[in-house]
């Protein structure tokens, strides 16, 4: 972003970008999948990449900062919320120093880009579950591989958002939409493998007895 930057832009992604980050959380394999690139792509687009990474992790603390409002998060969340947005300096430091380029280099940018965050959140997250809860890297990255997978479907309907609001900033309310089917779809899941999960219960009690 080589022009002026609105701060009504600013809080309008940020706020996006919130709610994108906290507000769904879509069982994949053994861990959980956000919509984030959804807005991140907008936000690295849009904005000068430098800022990306404050802004996504003060949106982060702004989502846990509601969900910890209505009762949904605990205190200590507020403080873990802040490296979750760690992945995001691996893209914002690409299109940061890359060149100005048009067509398939430019392609083979956001191409780096996105690999570069899939990169800094294996690394980061590798290193946070090893140290507080003591998992294996090689069995983070198996879970982390499936959530990029997710990411990578996403991150092409961000970069559509990103061309529109390029003219019409409004039209990134086109998301909420998506954010919206994706959250009810995460709703359903999780309530299925509740479901699944009572079940078994009674099974293994019912063994026992």
């Amino acid at each position: 972003a080589h022009h002026h930057v609105s701060i009504w832009l600013v809080a309008l992604l940020m706020g996006l970008y919130a709610i994108a980050s906290r507000v769904v959380k879509y069982p994949v394999g053994a861990g959980y999948a956000v919509p984030s690139y959804l807005v991140l792509v907008p936000m690295l687009l849009l904005l000068p990449p430098s800022i990306v990474p404050l802004l996504a992790a003060a949106g982060l603390v702004l989502g846990t900062t509601v969900r910890y409002l209505l009762g949904v998060s605990r205190s200590e969340s507020l403080l873990f919320s802040i490296p979750d947005a760690w992945y995001t300096i691996g893209p914002a430091l690409v299109l940061a120093l890359a060149p100005s380029t048009h067509g398939l280099a430019r392609a083979l940018v956001y191409l780096a880009a996105f690999l570069a965050g899939c990169l800094v959140d294996l690394v980061v997250s590798s290193l946070r579950e090893a140290l507080a809860t003591g998992i294996a890297p090689r069995l983070q990255a198996r879970v982390i591989a499936s959530i990029w997978m997710v990411d990578a479907f996403l991150a092409p309907g961000g970069l559509l958002a990103a061309i529109a609001a390029r003219h019409q900033p409004i039209a990134l309310l086109l998301l909420v939409p998506v954010i919206g089917l994706l959250a009810l779809a995460a709703r359903d899941r999780n309530a299925r493998i509740a479901e699944a999960q009572h079940r078994l219960g009674l099974f293994a009690q019912e063994r026992t007895r």
